[in-house]
C-alpha cells in the first residue's frame, strides 16, 4: 500500500487525495465531451457537477465522522483532514444530490441534469476506490474466511492476514456500471433512464459486494444479518421499484422531457 505519495520535510500527499484528484478531472472530461456532442453550455454543467462533489464530499465525510463521532469529539481538527480519508458513500450521495438540487433550482431539465451528473461521476467514485486500495482503508475479509482467488488477496498495512482487495473489485464493479451507463445514455432519449440505471446496478451491486468487505453487521428490520450499506441498498430498490410501480400504474406523473439551456 502507498497511503502517502510524497513525504518532504513533513509535507504529505496522501495517495487517496491524489485519485480522487484524477477522478474529479476525469470526470470533468466525460462532462466536456456530453457538452460537445450535444450543445450544452459546459461551463454550467461544470458548476453543477463541482456543487455536487463538494456536496457529496461534505455529506460522506459527515457520514464518517458520524460513525466515529467519539473519535472526533476527542480530536475535532481531525474533521478537515478529508484528504487522508474517511468517506461514506452513501451520504455523499445524499449530499451531492441535495447540493445540486440547490443549485439547480429554477432551472429546467431537473432529471437529464440528474442522468448527466451520475454519468458523469462515476469515474471519480472509481479512481475514489483505487483511493482507498492504495491507502489501505475499506478492505476485504480475509483470505480464510473466504477461501476463492488466492492470486489476489494481498496484505493490508498493520494488518496480520491476507485479506481480499475488495476496493479493485469495486473499482472494477463501477467501471462495468459506467460502461452500461453510457449506452444506456447513449441510445435511450427517456429522462431518468440513466438515473434508475444507475440506482439499480449500484444497489445490487453494493449488495453483493458487502459480503467480501469486512463490515461491522446488524440485523435489517429485525430479520436479516447485513450491514448498513447493504440495508440502504435494499431501502433504494424497493423505493425505486415503488415509484416505478406508480408511474406504471398512472398514480404519479412520468417525467417529462425538458431540454437544458444550449450553449
Amino acid at each position: 500500500m502507498y497511503p502517502i505519495l510524497i513525504n518532504v520535510s513533513g509535507f504529505q500527499v496522501f495517495t487517496s487525495g491524489v485519485m480522487w484528484f484524477i477522478g474529479c478531472c476525469v470526470a470533468a472530461l466525460v462532462l466536456l465531451k456530453i457538452s460537445k456532442d450535444q450543445n450544452l453550455p459546459y461551463w454550467l454543467l461544470i458548476r453543477m457537477q463541482l456543487a455536487c462533489l463538494i456536496g457529496g464530499i461534505i455529506g460522506a465525510r459527515l457520514g464518517y465522522i458520524h460513525l466515529n463521532l467519539e473519535f472526533f469529539t476527542n480530536n475535532p481538527l481531525e474533521i478537515l483532514k478529508f484528504y487522508k480519508g474517511g468517506m461514506v458513500y452513501y451520504w455523499g450521495f445524499v449530499g451531492g444530490l441535495t447540493a445540486g438540487f440547490l443549485f439547480w433550482r429554477g432551472r429546467t431539465g431537473w432529471i437529464k441534469i440528474c442522468d448527466i451528473m451520475i454519468l458523469s461521476l462515476v469515474p471519480a467514485h472509481i479512481m475514489g476506490r483505487v483511493g482507498c486500495y492504495l491507502h489501505g482503508c475499506c478492505f476485504g475479509l480475509g483470505f480464510q474466511k473466504l477461501p476463492y482467488l488466492e492470486w489476489l488477496v494481498v496484505r493490508f498495512p498493520a494488518d496480520n492476514i491476507l485479506r481480499h482487495p475488495v476496493q479493485l473489485y469495486s473499482a472494477f464493479g463501477l467501471l462495468v456500471i459506467f460502461i452500461v451507463l453510457c449506452l444506456v445514455y447513449k441510445n435511450s432519449k427517456r429522462p431518468g433512464l440513466v438515473t434508475i440505471t444507475y440506482i439499480y446496478s449500484y444497489a445490487i451491486f453494493r449488495f453483493t459486494i458487502e459480503f467480501v468487505r469486512d463490515d461491522p453487521r446488524g440485523y435489517f428490520f429485525d430479520i436479516l444479518t447485513l450491514s448498513t450499506s447493504q440495508g440502504i441498498a435494499l431501502v433504494s430498490v424497493m423505493i425505486t421499484t415503488l415509484y416505478l410501480l406508480l408511474i406504471q400504474l398512472n398514480l404519479i406523473s412520468k417525467p417529462k422531457i425538458c431540454e437544458l439551456p444550449k450553449s
